[in-house]
């Protein structure tokens, strides 16, 4: 069974007062809630938000202890989240940022003998099987040029039919229809070795059951999809989502029923720190302090010029990354126009500004004119926060992976059924 299923099976059978934990795996932080799904009718549920727990750590993936120490950080973070609501969870949805989960997205076409025939159950199983073994394949080969890596050091985590297209129309099932052509857009959510024993070691540690394992993105893309993007089939979601965090930061293009990434490039909210720090004389834990009252309007518009003057040229290295990290997803003739910023270790409204501009955009071939949008807790539905806690920019990444308990409660899905056998072969 995939998270997808097992998550529809949980929530779906929920009572109020049943409760969850949701674990966002920071780079160099972890943030942790208790939450419980209320309501009455399907359509009306939403997540509540009765503790909150966050820890910062300095693990290093090269350092032998990495795993042990992220798994400590994680373990005191749900900790101090469950003695805030006053229980302790058995079940957990973990997010995690930077290169530790990541996707891919095949467009998979399989033309058949006899178009005049319908589709039954036994060719749909074999058309996925043959589908995903191609899709995983091609993913290991280009990840292992790319990184460096054996291909059997890359792992399946679990995977999702976004779009299926019978000779070029779109269907929900394809069982029962005529048609030559069938085309399957499957997502694969993959990782390395290192971070395939982390997860293993964090369901052991916490003693959770993992429902679900997804990149920070995704929980994102899914939460935003219906309001945002006006549409429920994540193949229709088309933007550039950028997550600013402290130490680095993440690009993901989802864009023409593709979603790529996360790219990370190395220059986080530190560096902005870092430089306040340096040119205003401040402790780096003042000069944070100061980025967060800049972002909540809390300085006068003298400090503000004098902020955005001090981190003109960061900014502008900043924008480089972005632009040349677009550049690397060789796979896109043009891209899409809205830009989705999340992510607290910069200065949001800075960062937005920054990304208007059109200097950095030379050579990159958008659809129409940028728009910027800085994504705030307001923008993820159907949560709420009883703590008053989460913070309105950086825990934006945790809210969504909240709804995304409430999102993906769906019916079962006969390919996706499918699907989850075939990566539980491929797991192996």
């Amino acid at each position: 069974m995939s998270f997808l299923q097992k998550l529809s099976s949980l929530v779906s059978d929920k009572k109020d007062g049943d409760y969850m934990l949701a674990l966002d795996i920071g780079t160099e932080s972890v943030r942790a809630a208790i939450f419980s799904i209320e309501g009455g009718e399907r359509n009306k549920l939403k997540a509540v938000v009765c503790g909150v727990g966050g820890m910062t750590m300095a693990a290093s993936e090269g350092k032998e202890s990495f795993v042990a120490e992220v798994v400590e950080v994680c373990r005191l973070a749900k900790k101090e989240a469950e003695n805030m609501a006053g229980l302790e969870v058995s079940r957990a949805i973990v997010e995690m940022s930077g290169q530790s989960l990541k996707c891919s997205t095949a467009l998979v076409s399989y033309d058949r003998k006899n178009a005049s025939e319908t589709i039954d159950l036994s060719e749909i199983k074999n058309i996925v099987q043959k589908s995903q073994w191609r899709a995983f394949d091609d993913l290991r080969k280009r990840e292992a040029e790319e990184c460096g890596l054996s291909e059997t050091e890359i792992k399946l985590v679990d995977g999702l039919i976004t779009n299926v297209k019978i000779d070029g129309y779109r269907v929900s099932d394809p069982i029962g229809f005529e048609g030559k052509e069938i085309t399957l857009t499957i997502f694969n959510i993959y990782t390395s070795l290192i971070y395939l024993d982390l997860l293993r070691r964090l369901k052991k540690a916490l003693g959770v059951e993992i429902v679900a394992s997804i990149p920070a993105f995704f929980a994102v893309e899914n939460a935003l999809a219906e309001n945002v993007f006006k549409t429920a089939n994540l193949s229709e979601v088309s933007g550039i989502f950028i997550d600013c965090g402290v130490g680095a930061t993440d690009v993901v293009v989802s864009h023409q029923e593709i979603i790529e990434g996360p790219k990370t490039i190395c220059f986080g909210g530190r560096t902005f720190t870092r430089r306040l720090a340096s040119q205003l004389q401040l402790k780096d834990e003042d000069a944070e302090r100061l980025k967060k009252k800049y972002s909540e309007d809390q300085v006068s518009s003298l400090v503000k010029r004098k902020m955005a003057e001090i981190l003109a040229s960061s900014l502008k290295m900043w924008l480089g990354g972005v632009g040349a990290t677009l550049k690397s997803f060789s796979f896109l003739s043009s891209f899409p126009s809205l830009i989705l910023v999340t992510g607290g270790g910069g200065i949001p409204i800075l960062l937005k500004k920054a990304l208007e501009s059109r200097g950095w955009q030379e050579g990159l071939n958008f659809l129409q004119a940028t728009r910027v949008k800085v994504l705030k807790l307001s923008d993820i539905p159907d949560v709420e926060d009883k703590t008053d806690l989460l913070d309105d920019y950086s825990d934006v990444g945790l809210s969504a992976l909240i709804n995304f308990g409430l999102r993906l409660r769906r019916e079962k899905s006969t390919l996706n059924s499918i699907l989850a056998r075939i990566i539980r072969l491929l797991q192996a």
